[in-house]
């Protein structure tokens, strides 16, 4: 379905003139449509989607906008999942787990450290 609308992008975009009719359905079937991070990421079609951020047709600009935002709100909600899966994939391969407050651990430890020995 993802793949379709992304069909349609393009060949509306391509259309001498644009053929607004068929980008605003496209947009629309993209924006009443459940979409994960990984069809976005399968697909690319955030990039055909993104294209059009700025189109003259006030009601085109605004129905990307609202999906690239909403896309986006996706992916951040999953990126603290993700990091978790790969801190624990590389610890299942016998590496050093990745933390993302690594750094600030360090440096608490570090200035502890330094107070002691004050």
């Amino acid at each position: 379905r993802v793949m379709s609308c992304q069909a349609q992008l393009i060949e509306a975009t391509q259309a001498e003139p644009t053929d607004i009719l068929s980008l605003k359905d496209a947009l629309r079937r993209l924006d009443v449509m459940d979409v994960s991070c990984s069809i976005l990421r399968e697909t690319k079609v955030g990039i055909e989607v993104r294209a059009h951020r700025r189109h003259p047709d006030p009601s085109i600009s605004a129905l990307v906008n609202g999906l690239l935002k909403r896309w986006k709100s996706l992916f951040s909600s999953t990126a603290p999942l993700a990091a978790s899966a790969k801190a624990n994939k590389q610890a299942q391969r016998g590496g050093a787990p990745v933390h993302a407050h690594a750094h600030i651990t360090a440096a608490v430890s570090s200035s502890s450290a330094e107070a002691a020995e004050a």
